[in-house]
């Protein structure tokens, strides 16, 4: 059996976050297998309005052009807005952890599909700051033996930080539990 990792890293800015997938497509990566999750910030005084035109969405928002862009790249996107955080945007293959992980009422949802795939709950806790911070994170699955070439990839960018995690039997009854217990 082959053992499925996922290595997250943290940028500054959504152009640091984009220069690392075309890295990361560059040297051959399937890119079916990134989730980019981050911000999207309304514009001043106007409406935030998200169309989908054939499988392609257009958000007008501030970053709409990225945010767009990225969902018809790495297909699927989910956007929900979290209290305390504001209106977050998935783009990637994690889009249906989160529909699973909202469906159950969690506030916490980027920090329960975290831990869902393995990532321990204070680190994923710490990812949940830096999205507040506007910060986004570019997760990545990978084959274990295929991290290492990702890993090189993503320490040429300029990620803030990556960090790999190895699954572990019990994250799924873990991310169930973190989503029971908090509001």
């Amino acid at each position: 059996m082959e053992i499925i990792e996922h290595t997250v890293a943290v940028y500054r800015s959504h152009r640091d976050v984009e220069s690392a997938v075309d890295a990361l497509r560059g040297s051959g990566f399937d890119i079916k297998h990134l989730t980019i999750i981050g911000l999207d910030y309304p514009t001043d005084n106007h409406l935030v309005l998200v169309l989908h035109e054939g499988h392609r969405p257009r958000s007008r928002t501030r970053l709409g052009e990225f945010w767009s862009a990225m969902c018809e790249l790495l297909s699927g996107s989910a956007i929900a807005f979290v209290p305390e955080i504001g209106q977050v945007m998935v783009a990637g293959r994690l889009v249906d952890e989160v529909e699973s992980v909202s469906l159950s009422g969690n506030r916490r949802i980027v920090t329960a599909v975290l831990v869902g795939i393995g990532v321990p709950t204070d680190h994923a806790l710490e990812y949940e700051s830096a999205l507040k911070t506007g910060r986004f994170l570019l997760v990545v699955r990978e084959h274990a033996l295929s991290q290492r070439k990702v890993h090189e990839v993503l320490a040429s960018t300029l990620a803030a930080s990556i960090d790999t995690y190895a699954p572990h039997a019990s994250a799924n009854a873990t991310r169930d539990a973190f989503v029971r217990t908090l509001p």
